[in-house]
């Protein structure tokens, strides 16, 4: 498309030569021979450029220029002021400062004449494409969603987008020229955190958080560098992060309600439990020693083995549901040591002993393993394998079988393995058979029993060991194994000689004086009866007081107390007595069993913790050991 040049100029000769070699070189023109036609000519069309003479008939070619810039809709149109007359300096300084875009005197030099508009051209086409790029980057800055200013060296505002103005609800021209922190209110604490205040202080990226109002925002700021690589402003973005502070803020509360919900439901089941075990103490007690002490009649003592059994099944269940929730909080504490795997094997038989022979199964037991000792905690190891052999009597029919093996694997692995020919595993529950609360099929709960934590709490504590517990079954009815896989250490080089005893009495070679503190009547009056039928001086009290008042009145060897007292704690008990001149050794006897209120008691001065219902032979064992 040719370009369009209006040339206005009154003499008609000195017109038509200038329109004729500009015609001559390619260029469209228009003629207007006043300044008010070319005025009008501007309102139906805009050319390319204006080449105006100075000397006009009705109009002054600097005041046509001027209303040419002054107007909006032409003032990017280059204007060539020309004048034969006119050709001092100070004249082409008035046409220059009034607009013009250049200024030739004449004669006019055809080529000179072709050259400047060939530049004003040039420069016109330069100039709208930055216009261009200008309008494009003007409408990308207020197309981005966040708030954007640029800041010059001092921190005023030199321009802003949209979002900023939106954001801040007020008019363009009170935000240019002023400080963000200003606009903002900012004061204090607030404005001395706030980035966009002095961006010329730091080299690099500053970002923080601020809120206003009810709103968030994330401010970033980014200096900005001249050719010369100095700080001469800064790129502030203002980020509305209003819905993630809210959505951390919810997420905050609900941690903290799960957390509190979390100690609501640990100090639940520690009640529970103490309330749970309390009462089953004074009843296991006794049974204990009925079945020890007295010579019953054989259907009186079936009885009291009825009694006893489901006693301990109770307690064990209890321990069951506290072991689950300990493993799944890590709250489970291991004391490791070196143990021997194949005498644990041992204490289990011993003690599952009496429901293998009601059951008249077969046991078969091969300790081949040339080295069983392993790196555990001993409590702990022996409660998995008394898990697997008492699970295996339980799911064996009367007259089947048990086997209980052990071998070194090449690698010094030990591996236990206990196979039964009870019930076995279907198919389809053997990858879930160590789920929590899972015993296969509901008739199988139904006649067995039990809550199905046993496995659950095996397989972890086996992991926690460093072990692997696996499981496998051919089916139903065909039986099932479970193999326990641990590594072997070295056996203890220096083991200690048993201590002596005397083994022919259990009374101590001078009375014991023991001071029991339990509220729980049942549990005080039977333990007195039965500690003192074995020759100990006992005194009972049912609160902190009242045992702060005995130990006034006398001396005593050791302390016996609960936990959980009407007025006050055992723990506080503990430590009170233990800042006396001869401070007492105390036993926790308590209802609360999981790993943090042992390491309680221990910590407020207890020698030992023992979990309400106690067996009381354990109770003895303790008492002797302590009175040692």
């Amino acid at each position: 498309m040719a370009t369009t040049i209006l040339n206005v100029d009154d003499n008609d000769a000195g017109r038509y030569a200038v329109s004729r070699i500009l015609r001559h070189t390619g260029f469209d023109v228009l003629e207007a021979a006043t300044g008010t036609n070319a005025l009008e000519m501007l309102q139906d069309g805009q050319p390319d450029i204006i080449l105006l003479d100075v000397n006009l008939p009705d109009i002054s070619g600097f005041e046509v220029c001027r209303r040419i810039k002054n107007d909006s809709r032409t003032a990017l149109i280059p204007v060539l002021m020309m004048s034969a007359s006119l050709i001092r300096d100070k004249d082409r300084v008035r046409g220059l400062e009034g607009g013009a875009d250049g200024y030739l005197t004449g004669p006019l030099d055809p080529e000179v004449l072709i050259a400047t508009v060939h530049s004003l051209l040039r420069i016109r086409t330069a100039e709208e494409a930055l216009q261009a790029q200008a309008r494009r980057w003007q409408t990308t800055f207020d197309a981005i969603g966040d708030g954007v200013v640029l800041l010059d060296a001092a921190g005023a505002i030199i321009q802003s987008n949209r979002a900023f103005i939106s954001m801040l609800d007020k008019p363009p021209e009170e935000i240019i020229g002023s400080r963000c922190g200003d606009l903002m209110n900012l004061s204090g604490r607030q404005l001395t955190d706030f980035p966009c205040s002095s961006p010329f202080a730091e080299h690099r990226r500053e970002s923080s958080d601020l809120q206003l109002g009810a709103r968030w925002f994330h401010i970033t700021v980014d200096p900005v560098r001249n050719t010369a690589d100095d700080i001469d402003g800064a790129v502030c973005i203002f980020s509305d992060i209003t819905e993630r502070k809210l959505f951390e803020q919810e997420l905050q509360q609900a941690k903290d309600a799960a957390e509190a919900a979390d100690r609501a439901k640990d100090q639940f089941l520690a009640v529970l439990s103490h309330e749970l075990r309390t009462p089953l103490t004074p009843v296991l007690t006794a049974v204990q020693a009925l079945r020890e002490e007295l010579e019953l009649p054989a259907e009186l003592a079936l009885y009291v083995d009825v009694i006893h059994r489901n006693v301990e099944l109770e307690a064990r269940l209890i321990d069951d549901l506290l072991d689950l929730t300990g493993i799944a909080r890590e709250k489970v504490r291991l004391n490791f040591e070196t143990v021997d795997a194949h005498s644990l094997l041992d204490n289990v038989l011993d003690i599952c002993r009496h429901d293998i022979g009601m059951k008249k199964l077969r046991l078969s037991v091969e300790l081949g393993a040339t080295r069983h000792h392993l790196w555990v905690d001993p409590a702990r190891m022996q409660q998995v394998f008394w898990n697997l052999v008492k699970n295996a009597v339980k799911f064996t029919s009367v007259g089947g079988s048990l086997s209980i093996r052990s071998e070194l694997l090449d690698d010094d692995i030990l591996r236990v393995t206990v196979t039964d020919s009870g019930i076995g595993i279907e198919q389809h529950i053997l990858p879930r058979i160590f789920d929590a609360f899972e015993q296969g099929e509901q008739n199988i709960t139904r006649q067995f029993g039990g809550l199905g934590l046993g496995l659950a709490i095996s397989k972890a504590l086996v992991e926690m060991l460093g072990g692997t517990l696996t499981a496998s079954s051919a089916g139903k009815d065909m039986g099932a194994s479970f193999t326990v896989e641990l590594p072997t250490v070295h056996p203890p080089t220096n083991t200690a000689a048993p201590a002596a005893t005397d083994g022919g009495t259990e009374h101590p070679a001078r009375p014991l004086r023991i001071l029991i503190v339990d509220d729980h009547a049942d549990t005080s009056r039977v333990m007195q009866l039965l500690l003192e039928r074995r020759g100990y001086q006992i005194r009972t009290a049912a609160s902190v007081s009242t045992a702060l008042e005995a130990a006034d009145e006398g001396e005593y060897d050791l302390l016996i107390s609960d936990i959980g007292l009407p007025d006050g704690s055992g723990l506080d008990l503990m430590r009170k007595l233990s800042k006396r001149n001869k401070p007492l050794v105390g036993v926790a006897l308590s209802g609360f069993g999981m790993e943090d209120d042992i390491q309680k008691s221990i910590e407020a001065g207890f020698a030992e913790h023992l979990t309400k219902p106690v067996n009381f032979k354990q109770l003895q064992d303790v008492i002797q050991r302590l009175a040692g």
